[in-house]
């Protein structure tokens, strides 16, 4: 959906408040089209725009708990963790391998 698209890209050039209406659009489009990780995605960016106006409880109502988020998507999925920043390598490229290790340090296998 645009609404998404331009959303963020209104979020990024700082004009948050734009930015929500896009936002809040593109999740209520995605929602009504039976796409829930599309929905989820929109909700997630909208709590993040809601945080980026300084609204820390409207962002914390926008990003729910990792339950909301698990039922936008339709698993039960154990944990939903946001993560402010990415790991990437200085070629730009996301580094993957902290982001696995905190998940599979408790492991004595990574074969499930």
């Amino acid at each position: 959906m645009a609404a998404y698209a331009l959303g963020t890209v209104l979020a990024g050039e700082g004009d948050v408040v734009a930015a929500l209406a896009e936002l809040r659009s593109a999740a209520a489009g995605w929602r009504s089209l039976g796409m829930p990780y599309e929905a989820a995605r929109a909700a997630v960016a909208v709590g993040l725009a809601c945080a980026a106006m300084g609204d820390g409880v409207a962002a914390a109502l926008e990003l729910g708990t990792k339950d909301v988020v698990a039922r936008l998507l339709g698993t039960c999925s154990r944990s939903v963790d946001f993560i402010d920043v990415m790991p990437r390598l200085p070629t730009g490229k996301l580094y993957k391998k902290p982001l696995r290790d905190k998940y599979w340090a408790e492991h004595k296998s990574r074969i499930v």
